[in-house]
């Protein structure tokens, strides 16, 4: 999944010459990093907290799921650049499906094999795409509607939590 994740980043759309394709690039990277890391920093700082026995009995460190977390960022950072992608709507909708299809499969797996019980990898998701969704669409400037009307404006822009951050 980390692979599509970098693939994606580099496909997305980021100017017309060389110098803002390059300065988009880093900063697509760097924010998209920061959610990464910052979700495995509150899932490890959770599962820590938490302490909850894995099904295996092998540690205290099963919720939150942390691979189900990664997994999800990734998901939702790739689905976020193949949004942006000048490529057809269906060859998105298939694209995001993938990805999707994946991040559940994935987080499945970890309960087949008994690492996890189904609300480890459920938790695990919902910070995954809940703090990466929020990190990359506040720090990238990302426009979002809920029912087609804004969430919050910042000087005529209409943004996704209403934070006027820009670099």
């Amino acid at each position: 999944m980390a692979c599509t994740f970098y693939l994606s980043m580099l496909a997305t759309p980021s100017g017309d010459d060389l110098s803002s394709w390059g300065a988009s690039k880093v900063k697509g990277a760097l924010v998209q990093q920061a959610a990464v890391g910052f979700n495995h920093l509150i899932v490890s700082n959770s599962q820590d907290a938490i302490g909850r026995e894995r099904p295996n009995n092998s540690d205290k460190r099963s919720f939150p799921s942390s691979r189900a977390a990664n997994t999800a960022a990734f998901a939702t950072l790739s689905s976020r650049n193949v949004d942006a992608m000048n490529i057809p709507q269906p060859a998105k909708t298939t694209l995001n499906a993938g990805l999707y299809t994946a991040m559940f499969a994935t987080a499945w797996a970890r309960v087949e094999a008994g690492r996890h019980y189904p609300s480890d990898v459920l938790a695990g998701i919902s910070l995954g795409h809940l703090t990466s969704s929020i990190i990359n669409d506040t720090f990238m400037g990302i426009d979002s509607k809920v029912n087609g009307h804004p969430v919050a404006s910042c000087n005529g822009k209409e943004l996704f939590i209403g934070y006027c951050l820009r670099f």
